[in-house]
């Protein structure tokens, strides 16, 4: 069994659109955490995609087809944390990603804990119902 720990980081996000404030109705002009998907695209679809862009950037200001606002440009930045997890090459070939308090493998069933340690097949866990005994006293 191969364990890979996966670290966590922040990733800073950045994001322009215009919104109407009154129904809602928005268009993306630049979200940071496209850049290499854009980039991937061959070059006439970027094209397209800049073209979209500059013509969907003209509409600041203008009125909404709802009839109530207008576009009004807005412009967030802030941090994402995305939390490390690990990455479990399962005995049957499969790989299981760990985030959660029990991994269950989708093959074979096995299941991991959140660091990827095997743990004993469920018929051997402990049943914790509310009716047990420990729980009376509370």
């Amino acid at each position: 069994m191969k364990k890979t720990r996966i670290e966590g980081y922040t990733e800073k996000v950045e994001l322009k659109m215009l919104d109407c404030k009154s129904c809602g109705a928005g268009y993306v002009l630049y979200d940071s955490r496209d850049r290499k998907r854009i980039a991937s695209l061959p070059s006439n679809e970027r094209e397209v995609y800049y073209f979209n862009v500059a013509t969907h950037s003209k509409l600041e200001n203008q009125p909404c087809h709802c009839g109530k606002g207008t576009f009004v440009l807005s412009h967030d930045k802030w941090e994402k944390y995305h939390k490390g997890y690990t990455i479990v090459t399962c005995d049957c070939g499969s790989k299981v990603e760990c985030h959660d308090f029990t991994n269950t493998c989708c093959t074979c069933g096995a299941d991991y804990n959140l660091t990827g340690t095997r743990l004993a097949p469920r018929e051997f866990w402990e049943n914790d119902d509310a009716d047990d005994e420990r729980w009376k006293t509370f």
